[in-house]
């Protein structure tokens, strides 16, 4: 409230002295000094031919025409402000302004306000709004107000400035000056600012000259003088390890560990690492009740580190909080999932062919067995049907008659009446049947065969033994299928079932779990329908090692990067207790998520960060330092059982069947006995003596 007074009080006493004091800056020829140093400040920084220029009702005459000639055809935005307005909540069309001339990039602004306050509360609102980048050139007047120590933090950002002071000089009685001095200061980047904000001098200027003539336009952030940073840092899989840790120091690895230094070297400045005190328990931190922020998080919020590695995502949530540099990786996020085996050793016998598979191999079995039956009587009707033929000249009788006689055994017996008399003995024998005659011949016949077991002799019908070839084709082809399969299923590894996808996900009874709301949001707020199946059944987890151990009984899974998800299953593996509770990574990424480095908001060092980091990537370093990283747990991947190895398990099948062929007979047995105690003894015509009588009659 005080210092809205203060404001108010001075905009008001500005507004009452604006033309006497106009008058006076006139009469020193102030205005048209400093118009004359503006325009050349603006002609040695050349920032993009793009200008911003922002004054209040007193410093308006300033656009006159040596300005503006110098800007030339260049676009250029000019912003008058009132001297009532509150630049902490600007006008509409102000920050309408100031978003178009942020669109189009403009690199320079020229802002002269005569009131310090309404200039301290405009930089405040441009830090925390984003309305004017930190990378752009500032031409302010120089105020002591924004020097104060709660703008130290403005000034570790917007370190491209330049403050224009009024030089007060002592001219000797005997000689008169015509022209105003003016000196040029900046912020003593990169140095650290102490309690005491002290101004760093560039020039002086005084009639169109410049005292020593340096550059203006020096990019500050390409040497920081082994200046010291904080990085506050998480311990998360792959981008920071702990590797060594006493009372005094902690010693960090990892892949944005090793970019960090390599940075570090390119821009000359010393790191300084650490954890915040929280950090187990907060991670990366969240938002509070009252809009603080825990863990890492805060110490960016509140301007306490520099940098901070922890594998940030880049989403909107923590560039509202920070910058990040360019992404110099994407991660594969997805769930580590429980897996059980599928104990299915009983159905060996049937696990070489599909369900339909068997169908089709039964129904034909059925349908060829009767194929043959009616193929064999149509070729007996037709044989029936056929005329008989005539009896030859010779007279001899019909061979074709199925009464005839198919063989004659002649033998030779010596009697007592008549020793060289031979006796001609004839015996009359009926065709036999065919091989195919009856139903249950051909269905037995058909089983055999599909079962590579012989016929006991060739069909007589040219049509059946036709059908029997392209049969026996089709029973081959079978049972060489099924054999190789069957070999193929005994010889792998017993299957494990698995998910492997977000719809499988979803659809199971298993929960899910993540850490963050963030993160809970991301799958809420999606337009896949399937992710927000998955989003309705997500719990936030604070602890890592509390999920991983819900997911190893079997009815939970964890949201995580692939990376870190191998490192917990690795170390869940290491403990005997866990050997047979097996986890798995699903193999469906979520989302692949680009990852990137954070920065103090509105940090100036963002651009080179990125500069640097595309050439670390162009250079393959990424790859090698990241697989460095990973080496230790990256040999955790699933692996399989020997292919060759039997065991008994595999063949359970075969004791089922023959458990099931011993039950059945048993059962047959059992009946056979109840039909001869209950059925065959009761009848009449059974006599215990005589058994065949019952059967003959």
């Amino acid at each position: 409230m005080k210092v809205i007074l203060v404001l108010l009080s001075g905009l008001l006493l500005c507004s009452a002295k604006n033309s006497s004091l106009e008058k006076i800056l006139r009469t020193e020829k102030l205005f048209d000094d400093i118009e004359i140093l503006t325009a050349d400040l603006l002609y040695k920084l050349d920032p993009g031919h793009c200008y911003v220029i922002i004054t209040d009702p007193l410093y308006s005459d300033l656009l006159q025409t040596k300005l503006f000639s110098e800007i030339g055809r260049s676009t250029y935005f000019v912003i008058r402000v009132h001297f009532n307005e509150d630049l902490i909540t600007p006008r509409t069309d102000t920050m309408v302004a100031l978003k178009e001339a942020n669109r189009a990039g403009c690199q320079c602004y020229l802002i002269y306000l005569a009131n310090g306050i309404q200039m301290n509360r405009f930089l405040k609102f441009i830090d925390r709004k984003r309305t004017i980048s930190p990378r752009v050139r500032l031409i302010i007047l120089n105020d002591y107000r924004l020097f104060a120590p709660h703008m130290h933090y403005i000034w570790k950002r917007f370190v491209n400035v330049i403050f224009v002071r009024q030089y007060e000089q002592n001219v000797p009685a005997n000689r008169s000056s015509n022209h105003t001095a003016f000196e040029l200061l900046t912020v003593p980047y990169p140095l650290p600012i102490r309690s005491v904000f002290v101004t760093k001098s560039l020039d002086f200027w005084r009639n169109g000259r410049y005292r020593h003539g340096i550059k203006l336009n020096i990019d500050k952030t390409k040497d920081l003088e082994g200046q010291r940073m904080l990085v506050c840092v998480l311990k998360h899989t792959p981008g920071v390890f702990s590797m060594f840790s006493n009372e005094n120091e902690t010693i960090y690895s990892g892949l944005e560990v090793e970019i960090i230094n390599g940075i570090s070297q390119a821009l000359n400045f010393t790191v300084e690492f650490y954890e915040t005190d929280d950090a187990e328990t907060e991670q990366w931190g969240m938002k509070s009740e009252n809009g603080s922020y825990t863990g890492l998080l805060g110490e960016m919020v509140n301007g306490i580190a520099d940098i901070a590695l922890a594998d940030l995502h880049y989403i909107p949530y923590h560039l509202e909080i920070m910058d990040l540099s360019i992404p110099y990786s994407t991660q594969c996020l997805t769930f580590l999932t429980p897996e059980s085996l599928s104990d299915n050793s009983w159905q060996t016998l049937v696990l070489p062919f599909s369900s339909e598979m068997w169908a089709g191999v039964l129904f034909f079995l059925f349908c060829v067995g009767f194929v043959f039956y009616v193929f064999e009587h149509i070729n007996i009707w037709i044989q029936k049907n056929q005329p008989s033929k005539k009896p030859s000249k010779s007279g001899n009788e019909n061979h074709d008659n199925t009464d005839i006689v198919n063989s004659i055994k002649i033998e030779m017996a010596e009697t007592p009446f008549a020793s060289s008399k031979y006796i001609f003995r004839k015996r009359r024998v009926k065709k036999s049947r065919d091989i195919f005659h009856g139903f249950s011949d051909c269905i037995l016949l058909t089983y055999s065969m599909l079962l590579v077991v012989s016929l006991p002799r060739l069909p007589q019908k040219w049509a059946v033994r036709i059908l029997t070839g392209w049969y026996w084709i089709y029973c081959i082809l079978i049972v060489v299928a099924y054999r190789a399969s069957l070999t193929a299923i005994l010889a792998n590894p017993v299957p494990r079932v698995t998910i492997d996808t977000l719809q499988e996900l979803g659809n199971g009874p298993i929960g899910c779990g993540v850490w963050g709301e963030q993160n809970r949001q991301f799958f809420l707020t999606t337009s896949d329908e399937v992710s927000k199946k998955v989003g309705e059944k997500i719990e936030i987890i604070g602890s890592a090692e509390e999920a991983i151990n819900r997911v190893s009984q079997g009815k939970f899974s964890y949201y995580e990067n692939v990376y870190f998800l191998k490192e917990m299953r690795h170390k869940h593996d290491q403990i005997e207790s866990n050997k047979l509770k097996y986890l798995h990574i699903m193999k469906e990424c979520a989302i692949n998520m680009p990852i990137s480095i954070g920065l103090e908001k509105n940090s100036p060092l963002t651009p080179s960060f990125d500069r640097l980091l595309r050439q670390i990537m162009e250079a393959g370093l990424i790859s090698k330092w990241l697989s460095d990283s990973i080496q230790r747990f990256e040999a955790s991947v699933e692996e399989s059982p020997q292919e060759a190895l039997m065991d008994l398990k595999k063949l359970y099948g075969v004791l089922f069947a023959m458990l099931i062929g011993y039950g059945i007979a048993l059962l047959a047995l059992i009946g056979e006995n109840l039909y001869w105690k209950f059925v065959t003894k009761r009848n009449p015509l059974y006599d215990k003596y005589d058994a065949m009588k019952l059967y003959t009659n």
